[in-house]
């Protein structure tokens, strides 16, 4: 794939925000000039082409040289940017953690977890919405420890912030989302839980979003908990 973007050699796009692609670049050399560029349409091209990169120069460059661009992108300036990189930590992680599954698997959770987490906190709702769906596919990555002390208490911590209507709203769908792969035990002491309080919200959007938001709890928790638990809560809606 690289090789017929080396051998282009030509200019997309008009003006200030052309992009060029330069023939003599390696896949790394790409990476880095378009990954730092003033451009955002540059820095767009780096985002969509970060998994392939990846693939194309190999595990220890990418975590040496990939990895910090990915961090400093989380805060980029454009909206699109950011919404277009979370898109990607789904594969990222599967690239790592198959490169190596020790060192890569630490490495999404040192490195790539903290990114997705910060981008739940984002006021721009498309992103905070792709780094929600990006926790649900990290999720099925992730160890059973993991999943509960971090993937789960981010959510929690999210779902109690009561100065947040938007970060409630967004711990909803993830508790609903995150069930299967969180099971049941986690489920019936802290998503349940944490469901049946988002019932009584003051925000009737997160009340709104909980009432739609408990099909697949159901499923893990079985339907002794849900009966007692969960569809008194509902039925108050």
């Amino acid at each position: 794939m690289f090789s017929s973007r080396k051998q282009l050699g030509r200019v997309i796009g008009r003006g200030g925000n052309s992009l060029e692609i330069e023939e003599s670049y390696s896949a790394l050399d790409r990476a880095q000039h378009f990954g730092t560029s003033k451009l955002s349409l540059q820095r767009l091209v780096f985002v969509n082409e970060l998994v392939d990169t990846a693939h194309e120069i190999g595990y220890e460059a990418t975590v040496a040289h990939l990895l910090p661009l990915v961090k400093r992108l989380a805060d980029d300036a454009e909206v699109l940017v950011r919404q277009s990189l979370v898109g990607h930590f789904g594969d990222l992680a599967g690239f790592l953690i198959q490169s190596d599954p020790e060192r890569g698997y630490q490495k999404v959770v040192d490195e790539v977890l903290p990114v997705v987490s910060l981008l739940l906190k984002e006021k721009a709702s498309e992103v905070r919405q792709g780094a929600a769906d990006a926790l649900i596919t990290l999720a099925s990555h992730l160890r059973p420890g993991e999943r509960g002390d971090q993937v789960l208490m981010t959510v929690i911590s999210m779902s109690h912030n009561n100065d947040d209507e938007d970060a409630r709203g967004t711990a909803v769908g993830l508790l609903n989302g995150l069930a299967e792969a969180l099971g049941r035990d986690l489920c019936q002491q802290f998503v349940g839980v944490g469901l049946v309080a988002l019932c009584e919200d003051p925000a009737f959007r997160v009340r709104k979003a909980t009432a739609s938001s408990f099909a697949e709890v159901a499923k893990v928790v079985g339907d002794d908990y849900t009966l007692r638990r969960l569809l008194p809560a509902f039925s108050k809606l």
